[in-house]
């Protein structure tokens, strides 16, 4: 169940701040690393601008795509600026996990209504097909496993830095 709210969940963030939008948007771009900058780097990435956020936390030398990333905006309200948003997975990887694992299971119930209801009925085949078809979907299972153990701390580290550098602590 934690798996599926990692994977499907987000969790909305806001943070309030005493500068403008402007210079807001400026000191977390003076902060923030751009693509390809610094791989070598333990670090925030991503761009700040007035109506678009977006943020994700990353580790020197890794890939994961399953790192969650922050999306939000900068609104005024009653003279206070406030940054909102959304951290979660990215859409295209939502859409493959659906489509790999509605595929698995589609297949699988197709293949084996076939191999059943053909005569005369081998078993053995049958038991063979879902022993691969098992196989393949602990396979992706792990994969997801391993990305979301390895983007555990993306939350924290991305409130961690728009802390620092946008939000009064007093």
């Amino acid at each position: 169940m934690k798996l599926l709210k990692f994977l499907f969940g987000t969790q909305t963030l806001s943070f309030n701040t005493k500068y403008t939008i402007d210079e807001a948007t400026d000191k977390l771009n003076d902060n923030l690393s751009h693509i390809w900058e610094n791989l070598d780097t333990t670090c925030a990435m991503g761009k700040a601008k007035k109506n678009k956020v977006r943020i994700y936390w990353y580790k020197a030398y890794t890939r994961n795509s399953f790192r969650p990333i922050f999306k939000g905006k900068f609104k005024t309200v009653e003279g206070k600026t406030i940054l909102e948003g959304k951290l979660s997975l990215p859409l295209i990887i939502k859409l493959i996990l659906i489509i790999w694992f509605t595929f698995l299971i589609s297949i699988n119930l197709f293949i084996n209504f076939q191999m059943i209801t053909s005569k005369p009925i081998n078993f053995s085949n049958v038991l063979i097909f879902n022993f691969f078809t098992f196989i393949m979907f602990i396979g992706a299972y792990t994969l997801v496993y391993i990305g979301a153990k390895s983007s555990k701390n993306s939350l924290k580290e991305i409130s961690k830095f728009i802390r620092t550098n946008i939000v009064d602590i007093t």
